[in-house]
């Protein structure tokens, strides 16, 4: 299972090993040195899939999560263990909005009073066009498996940077 990290064009892409992946509520360890955190929208992918096209990505797709993702310079930061930490996944429905709520996200209880609560509310058009044109791509040159996440960035600032 790995994650990709869709940037902010379709071009920027970061692909995180299975590794990076946190499971089950496990705890973050964070970097020394400087680093930021964001948060995305993940897709789970629930099937095997090579040169999706985008009007049957649904079928594609189990569960729908925030995540946690930890960012900086530095080119190792995508093979930290747990550097991408998702929350529990829901069943994805395109025909819905999309409420999140980010509340106490995981991180050291300093930085954690520093953290607003979060709330969104995304456009469902909107984020089915952007997830189906991300597996469409991904797909015409790799393939996605079971268990797979696909993480597409949210409007929102970065989590504070921790040193």
């Amino acid at each position: 299972m790995k994650a990709i990290l869709i940037g902010p064009s379709l071009n920027d892409i970061k692909v995180y090993p299975d590794s990076a992946v946190g499971r089950d509520a496990m705890p973050l360890f964070l970097p020394d040195g400087q680093w930021d955190g964001s948060l995305s929208l993940a897709f789970r992918i629930g099937r095997l899939g090579k040169n999706v096209r985008e009007k049957f990505v649904l079928r594609y797709i189990d569960g729908l999560t925030g995540a946690l993702t930890l960012v900086c310079d530095a080119p190792w930061i995508t093979i930290i263990d747990n550097s991408v930490t998702p929350g529990h996944f829901l069943p994805y429905d395109p025909e819905s909005h999309i409420a999140l709520q980010i509340q106490n996200p995981p991180l050291d209880p300093n930085l954690q009073s520093q953290v607003p609560a979060i709330e969104l509310l995304l456009d469902p058009t909107e984020t089915h066009q952007r997830i189906s044109k991300a597996v469409a791509q991904i797909t015409s040159v790799a393939t996605i498996k079971t268990g797979d996440i696909i993480l597409l960035p949210l409007p929102t600032p970065t989590i504070p940077r921790g040193t």
